[in-house]
């Protein structure tokens, strides 16, 4: 959980592949602008028939200068290479190996390519080069925000990615102490924790370069647990059609009722709750109910009293005079009749609406029961018909009035629930839901807060043109009002047109800075006999840095004890000044691995690249 003050620990890995071609100073063999060949190395005859180890070449772009490395094995080094057949391509190669040049028109080309050794052996093979029109897709995570979880339930999502080549590998940097695990196909999943919010750091990598995100997980809790709230049933009468809407509280909304047991009562239970049915004898029957929100249940048993009622005679008649007001939850309620020859089976029932918009209610054809949901119902009277029929054909029909109370319209009501966290230096837009009302809805920040307490003098607002009647919650990346990261308390106000009725939330609202990147991807090179130094920048994070060199190797992947550093004056490790000093560097290619560390708002994030350092003569 972030706290202010707390040091979560995240890690931003952006590893880049940059292959540079070996700039060269002289040249052998074909004349190719390759570098002299160091030979103190030279292994002499390996025992080894000379062979070309390279099998496929890297995918090219349309137009985009292009470079790769052709390998040998064998033979009696060093080597020097040709092109035999460029296959229309351009492409050129140098005694090194390094193919390149500018890529031709989209398609696959086969090239021809010899190796030679100082024996005088060669090998040769031929290759398929494919040029692509677009340049791919730099590789991202799609996945922005996390659903929210229940405290110590099973928790499950799936993250997604975008761009990139290759297949992804998934990786957890930091759960955050959320005790989550993240699989390599992506799905984090496991027991959420207590409630609150939690910076969970993940990261993605492809077949070149690996990037990270750190996702905010919030968790909640139930504040009531899910109870059945209805303590007794009204009691009926045999042969008379008998409904009672069954109620419960607490949980998450809507719920879904069972009936386990109707106890020889001959009643059934729809999934609204509404008991309805005709008893067929007299008694008290032991009812046994249960309701689910879909995460939990409650389960309650009830008796129901059945009595003697009273015998039917003549004509079949609607005996119901008017049908109760609704209530603002579910409605239920019974028309009855006398009379007529209901047989075994009951009198069948037909109801209907008669206004425009109607109720939608709906009657039980067998129960002479009428039940809907009314959330959706606008304030008014509503005109509802209804038929009965007996066995033996009689009938009768019967207009009634539904009201549902409230006045001209319901009052306005804020739908949304929750903030998303903001992030420095980025634009944060969100759409406030309402419903209700009169008119157009005006929307309006009352007041922001520190976590203390305290005025916020900036924080979002609907100042944007629009934004106040549209309800886009706006703060801007820059500029005097932008996003400060921190934790505040946001109270904001809607209001209807004609100022009828009103609704005020208050949300908690994270801002967190945008995590440290480094911007630089390219090294100056390097010259022999000349001390070497160059600055690297970065982006995000806060204003203390500490640049550190991981590593740094030779193109064959020895390590370099003294390689460039940060650490030695005039480098610089909190400037990001590299400094290589003259009495270290030699001729070739140095892969450096740099990594530069942040804190911001007590959340530590770094990033870490390899960049090619040249070395010429």
């Amino acid at each position: 959980m972030i706290t202010r003050g707390a040091n979560v620990t995240g890690r931003m890995a952006v590893i880049f592949a940059i292959l540079f071609a070996v700039a060269a100073c002289g040249g052998g063999g074909s004349g190719d602008n390759g570098f002299i060949p160091d030979n103190s190395d030279s292994g002499g005859d390996t025992g080894t028939p000379l062979a070309i180890a390279t099998t496929a070449l890297p995918n090219a772009i349309d137009g985009v200068q292009y470079t790769t490395s052709v390998q040998a094995d064998g033979g009696e080094e060093p080597y020097s290479w040709a092109i035999v057949d460029d296959g229309g391509t351009g492409l050129t190669i140098n005694n090194e190996g390094f193919l390149s040049g500018i890529a031709p028109q989209s398609g696959d080309y086969g090239l021809s390519i010899q190796v030679t050794d100082s024996a005088e052996t060669t090998d040769k093979i031929s290759l398929i080069l494919t040029v692509t029109g677009d340049t791919p897709q730099p590789l991202a995570i799609a996945t922005t925000s996390l659903p929210n979880a229940q405290e110590k339930e099973g928790y499950s999502a799936v993250l997604e990615a975008v761009g990139g080549q290759g297949a992804y590998q998934w990786t957890l940097i930091d759960n955050g102490n959320s005790g989550l695990q993240l699989r390599p196909d992506g799905l984090l999943n496991g027991t959420a924790p207590g409630k609150g919010q939690y910076p969970i750091t993940v990261a993605v990598q492809d077949d070149t370069r690996e990037v990270s995100s750190i996702l905010i997980l919030t968790v909640s809790t139930d504040s009531d647990a899910l109870a059945i709230t209805t303590t007794k049933l009204p009691g009926g009468n045999v042969g008379e059609p008998y409904a009672a809407v069954v109620q419960a509280a607490g949980g998450n909304p809507p719920y879904s009722w069972t009936l386990v047991s109707s106890g020889g009562s001959n009643l059934i239970l729809s999934k609204d709750g509404v008991l309805s049915g005709t008893p067929t004898q007299v008694g008290t029957f032991g009812l046994v109910f249960r309701v689910s929100d879909g995460k939990s249940t409650d389960q309650l048993a009830l008796t129901l009293s059945i009595f003697l009622g009273q015998d039917t005679g003549g004509p079949l008649k609607i005996t119901t005079d008017f049908l109760p007001f609704a209530d603002r939850v579910l409605y239920a309620a019974v028309v009855e009749a006398a009379g007529g020859q209901p047989g075994t089976a009951g009198y069948s029932w037909v109801g209907k609406d008669t206004s425009d918009p109607g109720t939608g209610f709906t009657m039980d054809g067998s129960t002479g029961s009428i039940s809907g949901n009314t959330n959706d119902l606008l304030p008014g009277q509503y005109g509802y018909s209804v038929e009965v029929r007996d066995t033996a054909g009689g009938y009768d029909q019967r207009s009634y009035v539904i009201t549902v109370p409230g006045g001209d319209s319901p009052p306005v009501r804020i739908l949304t629930e929750n903030l998303p966290p903001a992030t420095v230096a980025e634009t944060y837009s969100v759409i406030m839901r309402a419903v209700g009302g009169t008119g157009d809805t005006l929307w309006k920040v009352l007041e922001t807060l520190n976590e203390d307490g305290t005025t916020f003098a900036g924080g979002p607002t609907f100042d944007a043109p629009g934004s106040e009647l549209t309800g886009v919650l706006y703060w801007p990346a820059t500029g005097t009002n932008k996003v400060v990261a921190g934790n505040y308390v946001i109270s904001i106000k809607v209001t209807d047109e004609k100022d009828e009725s009103a609704d005020t939330k208050t949300y908690n609202l994270q801002a967190i800075a945008a995590p440290i990147r480094i911007t630089t991807d390219t090294l100056p090179n390097a010259f022999v006999g000349s001390d070497y130094i160059t600055e690297l920048t970065s982006t995000g994070g806060g204003q203390a840095r500490t640049w550190t060199v991981l590593n740094t190797v030779t193109e064959d992947g020895t390590a370099v004890a003294n390689g460039p550093t940060f650490a030695t004056d005039p480098g610089n490790a909190s400037d990001g000044k590299l400094f290589w000093s003259r009495d270290d560097i030699e001729k070739g290619l140095y892969r450096v691995t740099i990594n530069v560390t942040s804190i911001a708002d007590g959340v530590t994030t770094e990033d870490t690249v390899t960049l090619d350092l040249q070395a010429d003569p």
